[in-house]
């Protein structure tokens, strides 16, 4: 469960900052934190956190890899037709490359899931639901 933390750090020669950090670990908050000097880190009381709502001063929130990771691998994937050099939207590329051709670049079993899911369906819904389940992005070229 996440912790409100209280931390000071010296930003500059002559500035030293003060923030409410929301976080799951001390150690979380120390590696945010890593490369600034002097760092002084200790849990918040109750108080400080209200005071800071109420002043409405920013929160720092700081997330787990684990959950990073997971946000970073649950994102809808992109798609390239000139093998990643830049990205279009479905109804770009389907106006480039056939479908055909697009699912041989496709991952299988995301490709079948989608086809189980919708089919019938039209291409630009097909391709769509491909890359909101994909597990790369979608390069052509």
């Amino acid at each position: 469960m996440k912790k409100y933390f209280t931390v000071t750090y010296k930003h500059s020669e002559a500035i030293y900052c003060a923030n409410i950090v929301h976080a799951e670990t001390v150690e979380a908050v120390k590696a945010c934190y890593s490369k600034y000097e002097q760092v002084n880190i200790r849990e918040s009381e109750q108080y400080e956190v209200d005071a800071a709502r109420r002043r409405g001063m920013p929160i720092v929130e700081i997330e787990n890899q684990e959950d990073v990771a997971e946000k970073e691998r649950r994102k809808m994937k992109k798609i390239s037709i000139d093998n990643g050099h830049t990205y279009c939207t479905p109804e770009e590329a389907l106006e480039q490359i056939s479908m055909d051709v697009l699912a041989v670049y496709m991952d299988d079993d995301a490709r079948e899931l989608v086809h189980y899911r919708l089919a019938p369906c039209s291409e630009v819904e097909f391709l769509t639901a491909y890359l909101e389940i994909a597990p790369y992005d979608l390069v052509i070229g």
